[in-house]
């Protein structure tokens, strides 16, 4: 992961905490991509779940909590990696104590799940964009992130929180880059959300006039949304049961606060 990326989450988590700073980990934040700093989330109406690490419960109140960053892993699916880089980057910007730090973990392909974990699927329409998952196909990749969100909203437990940052790096820019266009919970939570997406091999663009003609960028294939490319056959739109048209969609990227790095290539036909 780029050195410049870590910079960059330090830089979203530190504009949070430049009034609340305080000794690094004093309130008791777990720091470390271990079991300890484990926790499940459950979907649906269970007993279906997915793991993640988190720097503090989601179940127990948190009158200190004031930013919370959701930090979505590459291709490598190495959830614990990205927590520990997210950690960096909130001990960096010495936010520790008000800022919760969440990676979650999509497991896939021939990972081992654990007792109701869920697999998402790593082609075709997979976690990367709003896939559904191949061991409970009434479940999408973005329902992950959206009940982490609801979690997070909950004032019983979190009745300070000031805002959530959704970022991702490669793979988990992808996911981001889709997801920030295509949930439905951004304005139900009632607080604000901005999305970050970092490095991506493609970015969803619904519209067919684009920032660049040359290289990645294929307007002609861009008016459907997801629809599939040579570059990247199987990035298209979700079920219809998530999202709406995809003006719709295009309407909800540009109301929604994103950050794109967009210096390596220029958006894909995805």
């Amino acid at each position: 992961m780029r050195i410049a990326f870590l910079l960059l989450l330090t830089t979203f988590v530190g504009s949070a905490a430049l009034h609340q700073r305080g000794t690094p980990g004093s309130n008791g934040a777990c720091t470390t991509p271990t079991n300890d700093c484990t926790a499940w989330v459950t979907l649906g109406a269970g007993p279906a779940r997915s793991m993640i690490y988190t720097s503090y419960p989601l179940e127990k109140r948190h009158d200190g909590i004031r930013r919370a960053l959701i930090m979505v892993h590459g291709t490598n699916r190495n959830a614990d990696h990205y927590f520990a880089t997210a950690m960096a980057a909130a001990f960096l910007a010495r936010a520790l104590d008000d800022t919760i730090v969440i990676a979650p973990h999509f497991i896939a392909c021939a990972d081992k799940p654990e007792l109701n974990e869920v697999v998402w699927s790593c082609g075709g329409d997979s976690w990367r964009s709003g896939g559904a998952s191949t061991s409970h196909p009434d479940l999408f990749s973005f329902d992950f992130v959206d009940q982490i969100l609801r979690q997070l909203a909950n004032k019983n437990v979190f009745p300070n929180l000031q805002a959530v940052v959704v970022a991702g790096h490669s793979a988990g820019g992808q996911f981001v880059t889709r997801y920030e266009m295509s949930n439905r919970v951004h304005e139900t939570l009632g607080v604000p959300v901005s999305y970050v997406v970092a490095n991506p091999s493609s970015y969803s663009w619904p519209a067919a006039l684009r920032p660049a003609t040359s290289g990645d960028a294929e307007p002609a294939d861009a008016k459907d949304g997801w629809k599939p490319s040579p570059r990247t056959p199987a990035l298209r739109l979700p079920p219809t049961t998530r999202l709406s048209a995809p003006t719709t969609i295009a309407g909800r990227s540009v109301s929604r606060t994103v950050y794109r790095d967009t210096q390596q290539r220029s958006p894909t036909s995805s």
